[in-house]
């Protein structure tokens, strides 16, 4: 009996058949094909048009954008390998095939005979073409029994005026659809230079039993109902747009195509026991609708205002403000909301510092404000400057009102507002104690008169005080001598007590203040909420004797009274100007704000030690 081959001899040659195959695999011959599922098809009815790359499976997409008269939507990519393993008489094969493979859904928006060119394929480094292919593409044709149709509700608007659009599904109550495939709308598919944008309208009310379709790739809820056309009811289904035109002059809407399966009609047959009975007879439908056209006139350009929103339609325009009582300073939170028929997500931001008005208060910065069609909602922060001021003025927009082809001016009603002032906090209060200061209406000055030399009969009686006798007495000397040490002792020991009071005060509020910052108003947590708190908190502290701080204006005069310098001044109204915008106006932060508040109060408390 001869032995068979070493096993490292039978390793080495299965390696050897492997680095064969790899090779071979690797030799093998990169092509690419193409193809339709049909070659005959009607306007809007979507067919699949595929390519199939083999030999590799690095593969670059071709640009189908040079595909004219189809609209091209992808359906898939990706690699298609496959891996064989024959083992024959104990020899084993393996075949390795590599490829790529693309699909598309194509739909043809133009009768005729259409070519889908040939398109530049890169696979595996190296070019290739897919062939061309002819379509025949017919004419979409009427149904009995089903209608398309689309209605707008004006049919001449000015440029930025919304127009609905009514997109309504008919069939006879006898007949009837069974399976929805696809409506095609131009109008929708992204077809260049429509000069409309649009926005597909949720039902006004809830929909029992909601119908819910793609349409150019969006999910719209139709509503189910009835309608009358030329002395026929009908069943429907329908959507409705918004449209906004873009550009003045005729926009042509065109035809949209549906394409569905339904009863096209019934045949009489009869059942196994002979009874006669009717059964539907199902169509594939493609069905095209109506076509429209809207004509858009230009805005007119005499009397139109500098400061024109941009806004076409009929709106409104109100406010609300909260608190109406406050201190100087203090925030108040504005709110603006417009309403009426026009594309309001067109608002530009509102910037109410330009409103004549709104500079007796600090405004939040202007930002985009959250909109739709119908209605957009602007909040604001805004602070009053004095306590004279007695109300929010009324804001102020310029729209064209479509209805009474004009420009106007809409303005909100003025807000109350009972702005109390902010009483100046003194080193008095700071440090407690001390008479309350006289007014100066209080005092009558006397230049004549009696009044002016008036003294009173105990200021005339005998006064005089004999010093040298007074010290001659014993308890007269002892007084004499203990008034100075007294009150050089009292001294020390009242400067010893400050500097405990203020050292232990500035430790603790700088300490407090650092811990905060640690503990959640720093990176990486920071929130300019908390870290407008922990400012407020300190200067409370340390400055006001626990009175509230609400902004720069409560300590500005205070610091300057205990010596600080105007740049650390200037400082504390960047911080607070900083954390204000963060918090009420929506600003982002810049800058480590954790970071320059504990090194601004740092050099506060040593400039107040020195």
């Amino acid at each position: 009996m001869s032995r068979g081959p070493e096993p490292w001899c039978a390793r080495i040659g299965a390696i050897l058949a492997l680095i064969v195959v790899a090779v071979a695999g690797g030799a093998q011959e990169i092509s690419v094909q193409a193809g339709v599922d049909r070659r005959s098809v009607d306007v809007g009815d979507p067919f699949r048009y595929q390519i199939a790359v083999s030999g590799t499976d690095q593969v670059t997409p071709p640009d189908l954008g040079s595909l004219r008269g189809f609209t091209v939507r992808p359906l898939a990519a990706g690699p298609n390998n496959s891996e064989s393993v024959t083992v024959i008489n104990g020899n084993t094969t393996r075949e390795v095939r590599r490829g790529y493979v693309m699909t598309y859904q194509l739909t043809a928006n133009r009768a005729g005979t259409l070519t889908i060119p040939a398109l530049t394929v890169v696979a595996g480094g190296v070019q290739r073409y897919t062939p061309e292919i002819a379509v025949q593409v017919n004419e979409p044709r009427t149904a009995d029994g089903y209608r398309l149709h689309l209605a707008l509700d004006q049919r001449q608007v000015w440029v930025g005026q919304p127009v609905v659009l009514t997109t309504s599904w008919m069939w006879d109550p006898r007949l009837g659809p069974e399976r929805f495939h696809q409506l095609s709308f131009p109008l929708f598919d992204g077809a260049p230079d429509t000069g409309v944008s649009y926005e597909h309208r949720r039902p006004a009310t809830t929909v029992d039993d909601p119908v819910r379709l793609q349409v150019s790739g969006q999910e719209v809820v139709w509503q189910r109902g009835e309608a009358g056309v030329d002395g026929d009811s009908y069943r429907t289904l329908s959507f409705t747009t918004t449209l906004v035109p873009q550009r003045a002059g005729a926009i042509a809407i065109d035809r949209a195509t549906l394409v569905f399966e339904g009863i096209a009609g019934f045949r009489n047959t009869r059942d196994v026991f002979g009874r006669a009975q009717r059964q539907p007879v199902m169509q594939r439908f493609v069905l095209p609708s109506n076509e429209l056209t809207l004509q858009v006139k230009p805005l007119p350009e005499a009397g139109r205002p500098g400061a024109f929103s941009g806004l076409v339609g009929t709106f409104a325009i109100s406010a609300e403000a909260e608190p109406r009582e406050v201190k100087v300073g203090d925030p108040i939170d504005l709110t603006i909301t417009i309403s009426g028929s026009g594309d309001l997500r067109r608002l530009p931001p509102l910037d109410l510092s330009r409103v004549d008005g709104f500079e007796a208060f600090r405004v939040s910065a202007a930002a985009a404000a959250p909109a739709t069609f119908n209605r957009a909602t602007i909040r604001r922060t805004v602070r009053a400057l004095s306590h004279d001021t007695a109300a929010i003025p009324p804001v102020r927009i310029v729209v064209f009102d479509a209805a009474d082809e004009r420009y106007v001016e809409l303005a909100s009603e003025a807000i109350p507002l009972r702005v109390l002032p902010t009483r100046q906090v003194t080193m008095l209060d700071v440090e407690g104690g001390g008479e309350a200061a006289v007014p100066s209406a209080a005092v009558a000055s006397r230049e004549e008169g009696i009044a002016h030399n008036y003294t009173g009969a105990l200021l005339l009686g005998e006064q005089r005080f004999d010093a040298a006798a007074f010290a001659a007495t014993p308890g007269g000397l002892a007084a004499l001598l203990a008034a100075p040490l007294l009150l050089t002792g009292l001294s020390a020991w009242t400067a010893v007590g400050r500097r405990r009071r203020h050292s232990g005060s500035r430790g603790t509020a700088l300490n407090r203040l650092r811990r905060a910052l640690e503990a959640g108003a720093g990176p990486p947590h920071a929130d300019p909420a908390q870290q407008h708190h922990v400012l407020r908190t300190y200067l409370a502290e340390r400055f006001t004797a626990g009175r509230p701080v609400h902004g720069f204006a409560d300590v500005a005069d205070l610091l300057r009274e205990r010596g600080i310098s105007e740049l650390h001044v200037d400082q504390l109204r960047a911080l607070f100007a900083g954390l204000e915008a963060s918090r009420y106006g929506g600003a982002g932060a810049t800058g480590d704000v954790a970071a320059d508040l504990r090194a601004w109060a740092t050099d506060v408390e040593e400039a107040l030690r020195r």
